[in-house]
Parts: structure tokens; sequence; C-alpha cells
């Protein structure tokens, strides 16, 4: 499902999609419409799917206190962002990149480790 990013899009779309398919195993959601899933989630009919989703923010969070959300994948953007630059300055100056310093690390959150 597409949902461009719009929180409106993605309710619409996970609300109908869980209608139309009662026995679904899981959702994974990339994208940006996660309060939106979320709101879908809560309001479906339980048991819902196993959900995974991206970015540890205050609402995915609090889903993964309720048991809405199963996991979050989470990247550091601020790391991402200095990654980028540092490899573009290196390029830029016919420089070696530093692989190991450009690793994203990747954190799995669960209800049970949560910061």
């Amino acid at each position: 499902l597409e949902g461009r990013d719009d929180a409106e899009l993605a309710q619409q779309l996970v609300a109908e999609c869980l209608a139309e398919r009662p026995q679904l195993a899981g959702l994974y959601s990339l994208g940006a419409g996660n309060r939106g899933l979320i709101r879908a989630l809560k309001s479906a009919t339980p048991p819902g799917p196993c959900v995974i989703a991206h970015e540890l923010n205050d609402n995915t969070a609090a889903a993964l206190r309720q048991g809405v959300l199963d996991a979050v994948l989470n990247q550091d953007a601020g790391h991402e962002v200095r990654s980028a630059i540092r490899v573009l300055k290196a390029r830029a100056d016919g420089l070696a990149v530093i692989e190991a310093q450009e690793r994203i690390r990747i954190d799995i959150f669960l209800r049970d480790n949560l910061p």
C-alpha cells in the first residue's frame, strides 16, 4: 500500500486492508504515516496482525507500550545526516571514506527494551 507519508491516507488504506483481509499476518510500515497506521490499528477488531514500523518517536513508543505495534526499527537520523556530509566532503576533497565511521546502526525496539 502506498500511503505517500500522509497519515490520513495511511489510516484509510490500513483500515480498508484490515477489513478486507482479516487473516493478515503482518504489516511493515516504512514511511511517515505511522500516526495513521496506529489510529487504524487501534480502531480494528483485535487480534490484529504483527506490526513493524520505523522511527522511534513519542507516537511509536506509546504504540509499542500499548501493544499496538510489535517492533520499531530506528536509525539515528543525526548520524545519517552527519555521515552523508562527511562522505560528500571526502569525495569532494578526493579523500578516502572511513567505512566503519559511516556504518549506520539500526536499533530494534520492542516493548521490553524501550528507553
